[in-house]
């Protein structure tokens, strides 16, 4: 099975835009560092419910989250 491997550099500097840390991000949907770290990186995958509440704390727009979430790492 193929693993898709999805690009964050969007997220990331959403992140960055907005003076928050990779830990902020992890406080704010409530998971460890170190797993919102393997989240972002793309070796391991972001949770409907995760990618709802980043999407509303960050205020991206709805029809925006493609953009953040899920354009391929290519």
């Amino acid at each position: 099975m193929i693993k898709l491997k999805f690009d964050f550099s969007k997220l990331k500097g959403l992140i960055r835009e907005k003076k928050l840390t990779q830990e902020d991000m992890a406080k704010e949907i409530d998971v460890a560092y170190s797993t919102f770290n393997l989240k972002i990186n793309g070796n391991a995958y972001f949770s409907q419910d995760e990618i709802y509440r980043i999407s509303n704390f960050l205020k991206i727009p709805k029809e925006k989250i493609y953009d953040y979430f899920f354009t391929l790492n290519v």
